[in-house]
């Protein structure tokens, strides 16, 4: 589908009108996006250099999964890693309790090669959270990881 482009005597106000009004583009996109895609027309038409849309959208969405908060089931705890267990030295890895009542607890540990002599040098990491079942819901769990980042 073709983008309008501006005309040699519009103004950038009247460009970006007339393309946001544009039949094609309310069917194909909705307004923001349709606004970023229009005024980067006008840019690019300009001679300034402008990051392509569907290339900031891919970088949006990676950055978005970076942070997407995954609840994973078992059978007395909801489980959300927060790191990669890989990140971490496996001699390292130990389990502690975040409230009294031990419904939510962490595993934590050593970055690799940080860890020696029982020691870490650089402290600790979360590498996951663990809900009770019985105390929390999926959504509960997400929530509060949610709450606590």
């Amino acid at each position: 589908m073709p983008i309008p482009k501006p005309k040699p005597e519009e103004s950038e106000k009247d460009f970006i009108s007339r393309c946001m009004g544009n039949p094609v583009m309310v069917d194909e996109y909705e307004q923001d996006q349709r606004a970023a895609i229009c005024y980067s027309a006008w840019r690019r038409a300009k001679g300034e250099k402008v990051l392509d849309w569907r290339v900031l959208n891919k970088i949006v969405e990676k950055f978005q999964n970076l942070f997407k908060i995954t609840v994973e089931e078992g059978d007395k705890y909801w489980r959300v890693r927060i790191k990669d267990p890989e990140h971490f030295d496996p001699n390292s890895l130990r389990t502690i309790d975040i409230n009294d009542a031990g419904t939510i607890r962490a595993i934590v540990g050593c970055p690799k090669g940080k860890f020696s002599g029982g020691r870490c040098s650089v402290g600790t990491e979360v590498q996951a959270y663990l809900f009770d079942v019985g105390a929390f819901t999926k959504d509960e769990a997400r929530k509060w990881v949610e709450g606590h980042q």
